[in-house]
């Protein structure tokens, strides 16, 4: 909670205040999980705004039948192979995330 202190000297937390408080937990975080707000149907994608850190990343998906991706032309943010993720800066980023239409042996339905 100390994190979360308003910086104005008020009695109240803002949103900026929160803000701050995730942002240093994130820098001095070894992994994080993130969970997105609406999960996509079958056959279908859903896009949200998660906000990296500058860092290297092995990223997994808790539900074999989901994908993920940022823009191509996503600025400083590098994919390489199927789960490696390289942020040269920190930035709010759009993630799509695609279910699989029909499960697959690579998708078993869960």
């Amino acid at each position: 909670m100390t994190l979360t202190a308003p910086k104005t000297g008020g009695v109240f937390a803002q949103a900026p205040d929160f803000l701050r408080a995730a942002l240093e937990t994130l820098r001095s975080a070894n992994d994080f999980t993130v969970t997105p707000p609406v999960a996509p149907a079958p056959g279908e994608a859903e896009t949200c705004l998660i906000y990296v850190p500058r860092g290297d990343y092995t990223v997994t998906c808790g539900d074999p039948a989901l994908t993920w991706q940022f823009p191509a032309d996503a600025k400083a943010l590098y994919r390489s192979g199927r789960d490696r993720l390289t942020a040269l800066t920190s930035d709010w980023r759009r993630l799509r995330l695609t279910r699989a239409k029909t499960p697959t042996a690579a998708n078993p339905a869960r």
